[in-house]
């Protein structure tokens, strides 16, 4: 990723984080998670949702029918979109790297380029269960895929949280913690559940853990913090940009 340009959004960011704490001391920007056809965006804009992830692969590795519909869907009334997904590194899945990236790819042409990505790790049947040195090298090679080909915007959202991290690549594995965290946690409106793991020592996100219904579709809500102390945790702004140096979709 280009540093220049990184520079750049991190600075945007921080002027972004600053008019929130500001302006709000306990105030949350939410999002949606959902495999499901969006076609009432309004009546999910009307309830507060600002980021759309939306899955672009189902669990056997192939396109999932309701993403570029959903996708073109939010982007023509401004909306934020998210593909995310769950890789899974055996053939009954067909989703090794170079199968990702052209699916991801095509997926991502089709609704007009490149947007945010979210990596998922949260099942244990996708990763080897005695070979953590396998499991981090899909994971590298298909994170490289994604960033060498511009198929992110900037960087990588990983979703995930310290039981499945910890198991698939060891309590160890460092490597990712420059990119930004959406961690599993309650249905809590704030960040007390968070466990750091993997180098993650704050989170960019939180996903809740209850199915909702509403507009027409399921969904799962997640919220990304808006004020000084649910943000940072009680920890400077500083350093809080420096561990997660993603550009907000917002600023």
């Amino acid at each position: 990723i280009n540093a220049e340009y990184m520079g750049y959004n991190i600075q945007k960011m921080k002027i972004f984080l600053t008019f929130l704490i500001i302006g709000c001391s306990f105030c949350y920007i939410s999002s949606l998670w959902t495999d499901e056809a969006i076609s009432d965006y309004k009546c999910l804009k009307d309830k507060g949702f600002e980021d759309f992830y939306l899955r672009v692969l189902d669990d056997n590795g192939k396109l999932n029918p309701n993403f570029i519909k959903s996708a073109k869907t939010i982007k023509a009334n401004g909306g934020d979109v998210i593909a995310f997904f769950e890789p899974c590194m055996f053939k009954k899945c067909n989703v090794v790297p170079n199968e990702v990236y052209k699916k991801v790819r095509d997926a991502l042409y089709a609704i007009g380029g490149p947007i945010y990505v979210s990596v998922t790790v949260l099942n244990y049947d996708n990763w080897s269960d005695d070979d953590l040195f396998r499991n981090k090298d899909y994971l590298r090679d298909l994170v490289n895929h994604l960033l060498f080909n511009r198929l992110t915007v900037s960087g990588v959202i990983f979703r995930s949280d310290a039981a499945h991290w910890n198991k698939i690549f060891g309590p160890d594995n460092l490597a990712w913690s420059s990119h930004a965290l959406c961690y599993d946690g309650n249905d809590s409106q704030n960040f007390n559940d968070f466990v750091p793991f993997g180098g993650w020592r704050r989170p960019y996100e939180k996903h809740m853990r209850s199915k909702l219904n509403d507009c027409g579709i399921g969904y799962y809500k997640g919220i990304i913090p808006s004020s000084s102390e649910n943000v940072f945790l009680n920890d400077s702004l500083p350093e809080q940009i420096t561990s997660q140096p993603l550009l907000s979709l917002h600023a």
